[in-house]
């Protein structure tokens, strides 16, 4: 087994090394490496205490400028101070990759300032405040946000519909999944512009209304355009306009070089090899470096606690606001629902990172309304 040298405090380190012969980096080369500073939690793991890896395990990418720190510990998914979904959001940061949610390394990065004020797309990142809602008339609690921001949701709506219906989808179920995210979409638009709301929950519909077209704009350019590239003998300059994906499956990270789509690597250290390009070792970049507001909207509830999962983003997919706590039915009594308790369940995926099998394990759910959440 190939060994590394160590520095005093017992850290990895890399030393630049370029493979002869090659012009270009293979898919299991590192244009940058970094020990991933992370924990691993099992389905067989319920107790919310994350158990540290076995081995030590490296992030890498073939292609992308940085290394996200990628969380395969104990997840625990709640609402963050902008209504969004802090590093489980899918919308704003690099996911696990799953075979049900592919599409997800296409979804578009939010552009740095500058280049934001004049994107096309700018509202699809626009923050909503206080200061944009409009209250009605009659001193209620209740408004919407003001119509140049509610209408220009809209337009980029209005265009994605547009793509849908011309669209030629390779087979029924990815036809049925576009139509499904454009229902989405269209009802939580129709929303925005239509019904009076809370605050909170205007600011929730807008952020998820965001969220489904983000979405359904990846899922058009999987479609129309990543999955008919042709092939080519070396890999694609990479595209840093989209998210892309983390991965512990060397085929999905040779696919995703080879188009230009970012990928990282995860794997154990012991799996590199002396033979491998290694050009520059460098730091992970944390969620809040990443510009992701991280901090929880006060009183926010877990909507999910246990194992990194598929599921986790199907629940983010099919969040309304009104679903504001969610609890096993079997914890349900006659005198009520137990106070905040957060649901821990190993949930089932299709894929486990890291090679690990996750057992199913699901209670079934029901909903429940937090009012004191809604009044914060």
């Amino acid at each position: 087994m190939w060994t590394f040298p160590r520095d005093e405090q017992g850290n990895v380190i890399f030393k630049r090394f370029k493979r002869q012969g090659s012009d270009w980096f293979t898919s299991s080369d590192a244009k940058l490496i970094a020990v991933l500073n992370s924990t691993y939690n099992t389905a067989a793991n319920s107790t919310g205490i994350d158990k540290p890896f076995r081995d030590t395990y490296v992030i890498t990418t073939p292609n992308a400028n940085w290394l996200p720190q990628v969380d395969l510990g104990f997840q625990d998914v709640r609402v963050y101070h902008d209504g969004r979904w802090g590093a489980t959001d899918f919308a704003q940061w690099p996911q696990w990759y799953f075979d049900e949610q592919d599409h997800f390394a296409y979804i578009l990065r939010k552009p740095n300032p500058q280049a934001l004020e004049k994107h096309p797309l700018r509202y699809l990142w626009f923050e909503p405040e206080l200061e944009h809602f409009v209250f009605m008339n009659d001193g209620q609690e209740v408004g919407r946000f003001a119509s140049l921001v509610g209408r220009e949701l809209y337009k980029l709506r209005t265009a994605l519909l547009e793509e849908v219906v011309n669209c030629r989808c390779p087979d029924g179920g990815i036809q049925r999944k576009l139509n499904h995210l454009a229902n989405q979409m269209k009802n939580t638009t129709s929303t925005i512009i239509n019904t009076p709301q809370s605050y909170l929950d205007a600011m929730y519909t807008f952020t998820a209304a965001q969220r489904y077209c983000l979405e359904l704009h990846a899922l058009l350019d999987k479609i129309k355009k990543w999955d008919e590239l042709p092939p080519l003998n070396k890999p694609r300059p990479v595209n840093n306009a989209i998210l892309g994906c983390a991965t512990d499956r060397a085929s999905v990270v040779a696919g995703l070089y080879a188009m230009g789509v970012p990928v990282w690597y995860i794997r154990p250290l012991n799996h590199l090899t002396s033979s491998m390009t290694i050009l520059k070792q460098c730091d992970c970049t944390s969620p809040a470096e990443f510009g992701i507001n991280m901090t929880p909207w006060p009183g926010s509830p877990s909507f999910y606690t246990g194992p990194l999962d598929c599921g986790i983003y199907k629940l983010l997919q099919n969040w309304q606001p009104g679903a504001i706590k969610r609890l096993p039915l079997e914890a349900i009594s006659t005198a009520g629902p137990p106070a905040d308790t957060p649901i821990n369940t190993a949930a089932h995926a299709s894929r486990a990172p890291c090679g690990f099998d996750l057992i199913s394990n699901r209670p079934r759910l029901v909903e429940i309304i937090d009012e004191d959440f809604y009044h914060q």
